[in-house]
């Protein structure tokens, strides 16, 4: 394809063999019965044959990417614990999933050895197999819950100091591909579910796969390609701006200068772009600013509430809710972008 021959051009598929100065990977397949199995024996620097995958995946041109395009300059590791074959929920929910506990271990093992640097997610085509229900339906919810849990564990163990609260840990969410083209729409729910998180967070970027391998599994040019879309998705991810739920989220004085206004709204976060403040998509430049021309004349607008970061605990009155994301954090509930308002589906 035009994009492997980019890669080529680009020297990023020259000398696979040789390992990266900087770059290491490991793999860890978690087991049924508890405990993971050590695909890679340890992290190693990475290469096509560092058993970081079957023989590779993501992890390297992702590492190549930001080694040799981007000028990463400390050293850094690619953590992977991955199974095929799993649902969000049953498999790696916190608290619930069979293979939470190892996924947690994974991120705990390494305090002490520096800080966590985001969290990239490559998984849902399992969810539209599950014949005892439809879990596409609940998938923003469960994504949203474990992405949460994640960076709550990760901002642990990470070095005092290496992020001012957990929301700044960025994200990549891996859409599944082309396959599977289902009846039942369910891919198609799950590909909307994944989208409409990243769009719902500062720090989260989505990377689309439809385009590659039409196989029931990725092929090796879809994997070189993934990696370097993640790369750069994560660089678009870690620019995302963040107010923490500590810090108190600027206001603005009554005036008829749409200036202020402005400068208001591009303070704001993605989450709490609201009221006289709307979000404007503008490729890689999306951003915060006013909604329209001018202030409405009137006492001064309420400060948007700064995101706590976590899905709701009380999902009882879906109409409580006045933001996407714990709406649809809750199983029951469903926001109408139309409406703007939260409805029990």
């Amino acid at each position: 394809t035009d994009e492997t021959m980019k890669l080529y051009n680009g020297g990023l598929l020259n000398n696979l063999d040789t390992p990266l100065s900087l770059g290491r990977c490991s793999f860890v397949i978690p087991r049924d019965a508890g405990g993971v199995e050590d695909r890679s024996g340890g992290a190693k620097p990475t290469a096509w044959n560092s058993e970081c995958g079957g023989s590779f995946g993501h992890e390297l041109t992702f590492s190549r990417t930001l080694e040799m395009e981007m000028g990463q300059q400390n050293n850094f590791e690619a953590v992977k614990n991955a199974r095929g074959g799993t649902e969000i929920h049953r498999h790696w929910y916190p608290g619930y999933g069979s293979y939470w506990d190892e996924l947690r271990q994974s991120i705990v093992s390494k305090t002490g050895l520096g800080s966590w640097k985001g969290f990239i997610w490559h998984q849902g085509t399992q969810e539209v197999w599950n014949q005892e229900e439809d879990t596409s339906l609940t998938y923003l919810g469960n994504l949203t819950g474990l992405i949460h849990q994640v960076r709550v564990e990760m901002f642990d163990a990470s070095e005092a100091g290496a992020w001012q609260c957990k929301e700044e840990i960025p994200v990549v969410v891996v859409q599944i591909g082309f396959w599977p083209q289902d009846q039942k729409n369910r891919a198609q729910r799950v590909r909307e579910a994944q989208a409409q998180y990243c769009d719902g967070d500062p720090r989260a970027e989505l990377v689309e796969m439809n385009d590659t391998s039409r196989n029931y599994h990725f092929d090796a040019p879809s994997f070189l390609i993934g990696g370097h879309r993640i790369a750069h998705a994560y660089q678009l991810a870690i620019q995302g701006n963040v107010i923490c739920p500590t810090t108190t989220a600027p206001s603005y004085s009554p005036t008829n200068s749409p200036t202020i206004l402005n400068q208001y709204c591009a303070s704001l976060s993605k989450n709490q772009c609201i009221g006289d403040c709307s979000w404007i998509k503008d490729g890689s430049n999306s951003r915060c600013g006013a909604a329209s021309g001018n202030p409405p004349p009137g006492p001064t607008p309420t400060t948007p509430t700064p995101p706590t970061g976590g899905p709701p605990t009380d999902c009882s009155d879906c109409g409580s809710f006045t933001n996407n994301r714990d709406c649809n954090a809750c199983n029951p509930c469903s926001w109408s972008g139309r409406n703007k308002e939260c409805d029990t589906v």
